[in-house]
């Protein structure tokens, strides 16, 4: 939850134009459909996947280096 001197108000008019959208943006609730849901969850898993992908990647390169090294 962000407050309001996390956000001061700027001097530009359109600076300010976009901090004050920001501010009214705030105080709407935040209602989400349930397929708007599931998209959310699902962009959240393929950024998990993709995060083990790269980590099984990097596990595997090293596995390799390792490899070589004891062949040596």
């Amino acid at each position: 939850m962000q407050h309001d001197y996390d956000d001061p108000e700027p001097e530009r008019y359109y600076d300010w134009m976009l901090w004050k959208m920001r501010q009214e943006k705030k105080k709407e609730p935040v209602v989400m459909t349930t397929e708007q849901m599931y998209q959310r969850d699902i962009a959240d898993m393929q950024a998990q996947v993709h995060t083990l992908q790269l980590r099984v990647k990097e596990l595997t390169d090293a596995l390799l280096q390792l490899q070589e090294q004891r062949d040596r």
